[in-house]
């Protein structure tokens, strides 16, 4: 009996002695595996880019050689490199961000993820990375979005159709698992500033007995959305009202239902269906 306690002492330090041996062969099975899958960015931070990480939990800005601005997301990494080749601009993303690209035709910019590129001269767009899909939303401009020929096996006929273009109010959402381009509007589509004509950036929409086709004419110029009405006969109608401080998707709610119309988003198209026409 005396020697119980003994026993019952050197069994708790063996107990003691087999957890820790088993954390540090944890911590050595994870630093021996996980530390050598690097992800694009870090790949990219060895090579000698710069790195940005916005570990914070709001969006974070930061400016590149050539001007272009870039607001991260939580959570998102970026590298790039401290001087741009003379010949192209080159990113790589992981998260989410939004870009203002300095427009520079000769110098086209360059967002690399693992499986997509997105391409552009000069515009804004925000691109969005997830688990099982990746999304582009133009807010001005127009982005080229490809597959990326370095990472994916591409044949002759992939490369020939590979990637969309899409333009201001547009997205695209590529599914990685099918490798499938799905192009549609954005959640809520805004007034393209065109930097051309200053009322396009804060239009106003007050009609007075305006034809109907007047009407969507005007919110296809100020969004950039191409509109098409199902009945011809229902753009003679007149319309009346003030729809200035809506969203598009009410004013066109409001625009319908007074002609007992209603409207579909097909794709990157807007269809104006049904409704009652004037006499």
């Amino acid at each position: 009996p005396a020697d119980k306690p003994a026993s019952r002492k050197i069994w708790r330090k063996l107990t003691v002695a087999a957890m820790v041996a088993s954390l540090l062969a944890g911590a050595w099975w994870y630093l021996a595996v996980y530390s050598k899958t690097n992800t694009l960015v870090s790949d990219k931070v060895q090579e000698g880019l710069l790195e940005e990480v916005n570990n914070t939990n709001i969006t974070r800005q930061i400016v590149l050689e050539d001007g272009s601005r870039v607001r991260l997301a939580p959570m998102t990494k970026i590298a790039f490199p401290r001087h741009f080749l003379k010949s192209k601009r080159e990113v790589y993303l992981e998260g989410e961000a939004f870009f203002e690209v300095t427009k520079n035709p000769g110098h086209p910019f360059f967002v690399f993820n693992k499986t997509l590129v997105a391409e552009v001269l000069g515009t804004s767009f925000n691109i969005r990375i997830i688990k099982n899909k990746i999304e582009v939303a133009v807010r001005t401009g127009r982005v080229a979005v490809f597959e990326n020929g370095q990472k994916i096996k591409l044949n002759s006929q992939q490369k020939l159709q590979n990637g969309v273009i899409i333009t201001p109010n547009q997205k695209v959402t590529y599914y990685t698992e099918n490798r499938h381009f799905v192009t549609s509007l954005v959640e809520t589509p805004v007034p393209v500033d065109t930097q051309k004509d200053a009322a396009l950036s804060n239009p106003v929409f007050i009609f007075d007995d305006a034809p109907l086709a007047e009407v969507l004419g005007s919110l296809e110029k100020a969004y950039q959305i191409e509109i098409v009405l199902e009945n011809d006969n229902l753009g003679k109608c007149p319309f009346t009202g003030d729809i200035s401080k809506q969203t598009l998707f009410n004013k066109l709610e409001l625009v319908c239902s007074a002609f007992q119309a209603n409207y579909e988003i097909k794709g990157t198209r807007i269809l104006i269906k049904g409704g009652i026409s004037c006499k």
